[in-house]
C-alpha cells in the first residue's frame, strides 16, 4: 500500500509540474490581452479564461503540496483548517459525483500538536472511503463533516494507530 501511495504521489507530482507550464502561459497571455485595447465583451471572456486558469493553478498547487513527501513534523495545528484543506482538495470530485457537503465545524477549537500532513492523509482516507461507499450504492450522497471537542479529536488520533480503522470495508 505504501509503495502504491508513493507511486501515486510521484505521478501526481509529475502531472502537476507538466500542467504548471501551460497554465502559466494562459494566465500571463490572458492578463496581457486584458490590459490591451480589446472590446469589452472580449475582456469579459478573457477574464473568465484568466480566473479559470488561476483556479486550475490553485488545484495544481494543492496537488503538489499533497504529493510531496514530508518528514513528520508535529506542530500546533487547527484541525478545522486541516479538514477544510482536504475538502478543497476533494471538492471537484464531490461536485461531479453529486456528493453534497454539510459542514459543522466547531468554533474556538484549541490548536493541538499534530503533523499537519499526516492528519490531512487521515481525513482524506476517511472522506474518500465515505464518498466511495456513497457512490457504490446511489451514485450520490451527503457527507456531513463535524468537528467537536478535543476529546473527540484525541479519540480519532488514537484510532490512527489501528491499521484496520482506515481501511475501506
Amino acid at each position: 500500500m505504501t509503495d502504491r501511495l508513493a507511486s501515486i504521489g510521484e505521478l501526481s507530482s509529475g502531472i502537476a509540474h507538466e500542467l504548471n507550464n501551460p497554465l502559466t502561459s494562459v494566465i500571463g497571455f490572458s492578463q496581457l490581452l486584458m490590459e490591451g485595447d480589446v472590446p469589452a465583451n472580449m475582456k469579459e471572456e478573457l477574464g473568465i479564461v484568466y480566473s479559470e486558469a488561476q483556479r486550475a493553478a490553485v488545484i495544481v498547487k494543492n496537488l503538489l503540496t499533497f504529493a510531496r513527501k514530508h518528514a513528520p513534523v508535529k506542530q500546533l495545528s487547527q484541525i478545522n483548517i486541516v479538514v477544510e484543506d482536504v475538502l478543497k482538495l476533494r471538492s471537484y470530485e464531490q461536485k461531479v459525483n453529486n456528493i453534497e457537503i454539510e459542514k459543522h465545524l466547531a468554533v474556538n477549537l484549541p490548536e493541538i500538536m499534530v503533523d499537519h500532513f499526516q492528519m490531512q492523509q487521515v481525513f482524506l482516507n476517511i472522506i474518500v472511503n465515505a464518498e466511495s461507499a456513497m457512490l457504490e450504492g446511489r451514485h450520490k450522497g451527503k457527507l456531513i463533516v463535524t468537528t467537536e471537542s478535543p476529546k473527540v479529536l484525541l479519540g480519532l488520533l488514537s484510532l490512527m494507530t489501528d491499521p484496520e480503522f482506515l481501511k475501506k470495508t
